[in-house]
């Protein structure tokens, strides 16, 4: 198959130009982009395609939007074709995963195959479900071929060169801008030496053009847009973080609550109704240790609330009866041991006189 490294291919569907192959910036976790059927666009960088032939049908593919280290590759999952993701790698060093193997058809339809899960599994897509890899794919279909379409020149200093498993970068030699298309030749030297090891670095034609008045300038290398930054922490850790947090608030949530309802518990007893109703009422003091006088009253008595006693009233003036002229023969009240005696003056035994009125107290 001729190509063209300074050129940029669109892959359409073959029986349907409508669609074609496009493939993303690696932007998934900073290294993979998607691989993708969608419809055809000549402005979109994602299906201008760059194939880079390593001899013997073997090719890197790349795109204007994927970038210089963004190549087609295969997600290997266990080995298993079908379990296997056709993707955007972005790496600094190719490996065998980017190595694709073209296979032809008489109509000028073609199919890609990739050297890490053998010939027999290719490139397989549909339109309800997209692309992916397929064992069953053993020959060219139609309308499961792909077809090329030279858009255009590449130009661009950083397109020129690829990077193989070592950190030398390599160029290849120069071609003549008037050719159209470039066969290489069999015994160009392949990129890699076909080796498990891929210890070898070999060139690859180079998109470096000779100069002539109506050439122009090269275009600025094609700056990857910005990458976000990625969080540090795993799902997994974020999500036990997150556990964590929440547990957390949930339990000072309920401490809170919890000491509200004891408070407002607390507040309801009898015991606090009792001390805020004895301190409304005038001359109560509630009992606490520091006045309480015995230790009865402390442990025992702790509710109990001690009145104060009146204060008594000044002592009052008492008046007796006027002493009359017969003093001696009067007897006289005497209280002795709680009984009442009468006794009499000069030897005389008299009966009492009617006692006076009671004692009148004065006002203070």
């Amino acid at each position: 198959m001729e190509v063209d490294p300074n050129s940029w291919y669109r892959l359409t569907v073959a029986g349907n130009p409508q669609q074609s192959l496009a493939g993303t910036y690696p932007y998934i976790n900073g290294d993979t982009g998607l691989v993708t059927i969608t419809t055809s666009d000549v402005s979109t960088p994602g299906q201008q395609w760059q194939l880079i032939s390593l001899g013997s049908f073997t090719y890197l593919l790349r795109t204007k939007a994927s970038g210089v280290h963004g190549y087609l590759a295969v997600k290997n999952n266990n080995g298993i074709c079908e379990e296997s993701t056709p993707v955007i790698y972005s790496r600094r060093k190719t490996d065998e995963s980017m190595l694709w193997t073209i296979k032809t058809q008489g109509d000028g339809g073609f199919q890609l195959s990739n050297s890490m899960n053998g010939y027999d599994c290719g490139l397989d897509f549909t339109v309800a479900d997209g692309v992916f890899m397929s064992s069953k794919s053993t020959r060219v279909r139609f309308g499961r071929a792909l077809a090329s379409t030279k858009l255009g020149k590449i130009d661009d200093q950083a397109f020129s060169t690829i990077a193989g498993p070592s950190t030398t970068r390599v160029r290849t030699k120069a071609i003549d801008t008037a050719a159209t298309t470039m066969e290489l030749s069999e015994t160009s030297r392949p990129i890699f030496q076909r080796s498990t090891s891929f210890s070898t670095l070999t060139s690859l034609p180079t998109m470096h053009t000779k100069a002539s008045p109506s050439s122009t300038p090269s275009s600025p290398p094609l700056t990857p847009p910005t990458q976000k930054h990625q969080p540090r922490l795993s799902p997994s850790a974020a999500l036990g973080v997150g556990v964590a947090v929440g547990i957390a608030g949930i339990i000072a949530v309920l401490s809170i609550i919890l000491l509200i309802y004891r408070h407002c518990k607390l507040r309801r007893s009898p015991s606090s109704r009792h001390y805020r109703q004895a301190k409304l009422w005038k001359g109560f003091t509630p009992a606490t240790p520091s006045t309480a006088r015995t230790t009865f009253v402390e442990r025992k008595m702790s509710n109990i609330y001690f009145a104060e006693l009146p204060t008594p009233a000044t002592p009052a003036f008492m008046l007796s009866p006027p002493l009359g002229q017969d003093f001696g023969n009067r007897m006289s009240w005497v209280h002795r041991d709680n009984r009442a005696s009468w006794q009499s003056f000069a030897n005389r035994p008299m009966s009492p006189d009617t006692p006076g009125s009671p004692p009148v107290e004065l006002p203070t």
